[in-house]
């Protein structure tokens, strides 16, 4: 049950707006067509209220304009065109109009009731958009401003007010299309939401498509910061939207990934030539953040989240388990045998990532699955800990550092004195000291561990390691431990590549052990031609992005250009994996001849070999780019490829 105080807060919002003047005369005027109910809202350019249509018993609202601007012939007008225009419009996610009219002197028309609340009043209560979230509603606005433009129509007041989310679909819909201009137009003076407006807009230059766009960039801003690009006086952000750049995402502090700031970024450019050229580009770069954004297997879930690492409790407890076997033997065969201790726990660590990169493959997962699982978890939990930082534990990670730094240079100093004293300098006080700072260690290590999990799981650790030469090696390891034995092919979301050669695989070694023999080589060819495919892959990633951050024409030119030869070679591997699944399918069919699979290991090193020779030949546009992108675009394809035996 409602509480009374809400209650009765509603039923004086209601009687409030019922004795109002300009209510109770439309009411008059609209007695019979249209029930009105109570005010929505207000604004300088119009009063809102919730209605219900009497002949087709449907809520809308009513949009009337306030009698002293409907006295003006110019400003009635103007606001009957617009409705007009805007009632052209059908889209899903732009409110519908029903019907513009005028009934004794009262100038309103009637549009579609949205059940929920605007972007506004959802990040003033919930707080910024995750990424996820927020690229999906602005990519339903962007829709809906492509179907405007389409239509000759530009909206000139996109904000956070004019975006409703309903609350039974949560779908975006964009409103208020009552200032909205035909596209070529110029302003009319200075019309529209100051922290939201274009800089032509400011100027009272030309409307078109890419003045929406920009008040959908700063209100992407708005979106995912919780603030405008530019903040002051209306005098101060108008200037600023001329003459300043807009800040970046990034510098707020929040977690984001990288592509959606490049996307906000190059809406929110100063020259319309450096925005996206329609909405409709707009929409296909936030569809690409969303499909990053793939759910997990359950296998590589729990792989990323609890089995593939050891940190935390986890860690203190294994030094736990070990602080008494190394002081049983230090205390009987001397102070240097805890040194054998620490080998043995280096050999158990190989122990456990050779363990897990063997149950993974057997799994029917890859090194690169791996690399992409720890990636996806990274952007989930930067979306999930954007809490507020905690000052204490912050404090209390710090101490704990500098109490371990402290005592490992106490340690290194009595191992030392230990190691060059004189005889007989070991002594019962030396190893209580020992103890002591052993003990002392545990417990600061426990400290860091505690103040770590209160803030964030350490996954960018474990990411580098299994990600880097440490996972890559365990993965080699584990392949050659396990031989021939079958691959169990998990349901997974993955890239069609590793699809293709995961089934290549299990197909090879189902054949007779002769047969295997004779092709003993398809294995590294299919690993060499699935590891370059997803660098291929990544290379067009990040080929996105640099578009994205360049605004010179030449340079997109170049880029364009790299991304349509990638995409091409692309599709020429992934034919190739392709062409020797069906092969080791015809063998399996008695339908295929061995030499017939070696014609096709041959084309496919020539073709990997033809990809490495591009590689190398535009190794200095590549440099180029990665100047242009901090060193952070275009790596090679792997050079450990090029070194595959040729192919017999």
């Amino acid at each position: 049950m409602m509480p009374k105080s809400v209650l009765f807060n509603a039923n004086v919002a209601v009687k409030a707006s019922q004795t109002d003047p300009l209510f109770l005369s439309l009411q008059q005027a609209l007695a019979g067509r249209y029930s009105l109910d109570r005010e929505l809202g207000r604004g300088g350019n119009g009063v809102v209220y919730l209605a219900r249509e009497v002949r087709l018993d449907r809520q809308v609202a009513i949009k009337v304009l306030p009698p002293d601007l409907a006295a003006d012939p110019q400003t009635r007008e103007r606001f009957l065109r617009e409705a007009r225009t805007s009632a052209r419009l059908a889209h899903p996610h732009i409110i519908p109009i029903y019907a513009v009219d005028v009934v004794e002197d009262h100038v309103f028309y009637a549009m579609g009731f949205v059940d929920g609340e605007s972007l506004a009043q959802r990040v003033a209560v919930r707080g910024p958009l995750a990424p996820r979230e927020g690229a999906r509603l602005l990519r339903e606005v962007a829709w809906a401003l492509a179907h405007a433009h389409a239509q000759g129509v530009v909206h000139r007041d996109i904000k956070p007010d004019n975006i409703l989310i309903e609350i039974d679909s949560g779908r975006a819909i964009v409103a208020d299309f009552g200032i909205a201009a035909a596209v070529g137009a110029r302003s009319d003076g200075v019309i529209g939401t100051p922290a939201f407006m274009s800089p032509e807009q400011v100027l009272g230059g030309e409307l078109d498509a890419r003045s929406d766009l920009y008040a959908l960039g700063a209100t992407a801003y708005f979106a995912f910061t919780a603030r405008p690009p530019f903040e002051g006086s209306d005098l101060e952000v108008l200037s600023r939207h001329i003459a300043e750049p807009a800040p970046s995402m990034a510098a707020v502090g929040l977690p984001m990934p990288r592509y959606l700031v490049q996307v906000v970024a190059q809406c929110l450019a100063k020259a319309r030539v450096d925005r996206p050229r329609d909405a409709h580009q707009v929409a296909e770069l936030l569809g690409k953040v969303l499909a990053e954004r793939r759910e997990l297997p359950a296998v590589l879930r729990a792989f990323v989240k609890r089995d593939s690492r050891t940190n935390g409790m986890g860690t203190v407890g294994v030094l736990l388990a070990a602080c008494v076997p190394m002081w049983a033997t230090a205390s009987a065969l001397g102070i240097w045998s805890i040194a054998v201790g620490y080998v043995f726990i280096v050999m158990a660590a190989v122990v456990f990532v050779i363990r897990n990169a063997l149950r993974l493959l057997g799994d029917g997962f890859k090194h690169v699955d791996v690399v992409s699982a720890f990636e996806a978890e990274l952007v989930m939990l930067r979306e999930e800990r954007r809490l507020r930082p905690r000052p204490a534990l912050a404090r209390l990670q710090r101490v704990s550092a500098a109490s371990l730094r402290i005592i490992a240079g106490a340690s290194l100093t009595t191992a030392l004195a230990i190691a060059i004293g004189p005889e007989g300098f070991v002594s019962d006080a030396v190893y209580a000291l020992m103890g002591v700072l052993f003990v002392l260690a545990l417990f600061a290590q426990l400290g860091w561990v505690a103040a770590r999990l209160g803030q964030s799981e350490d996954t960018q650790f474990w990411r580098s390691l299994w990600s880097g030469r440490v996972g890559a090696w365990s993965f080699d390891i584990a392949r050659r431990l396990r031989g021939a034995a079958p691959v169990s092919l998990s349901m997974t979301h993955r890239a069609t590549e590793l699809s293709l050669s995961l089934a290549s695989e299990s197909l090879f070694t189902s054949l007779p052990a002769d047969v295997r023999r004779s092709l003993r080589d398809v294995p590294e060819v299919l690993q060499c031609l699935q590891e370059g495919a997803s660098r291929l892959r990544d290379r067009g990633k990040r080929l996105d992005e640099l578009l994205m951050s360049s605004m010179s024409g030449d340079d997109v030119a170049d880029i364009v250009a790299e991304q349509e030869h990638v995409a091409r070679q692309l599709e020429e591997t992934v034919g190739a994996l392709e062409r020797m699944r069906l092969d080791l399918l015809r063998l399996h069919a008695n339908v295929a001849t061995i030499e017939g699979v070696t014609t096709s290991l041959r084309g496919a090193t020539e073709l990997h070999r033809h990809i490495q020779r591009h590689l190398e030949a535009t190794r200095e546009v590549e440099d180029v780019f990665e100047t242009a992108q901090a060193g952070e675009v275009n790596a090679p394809l792997d050079e450990g490829c090029t070194e595959r035996r040729r192919v017999d």
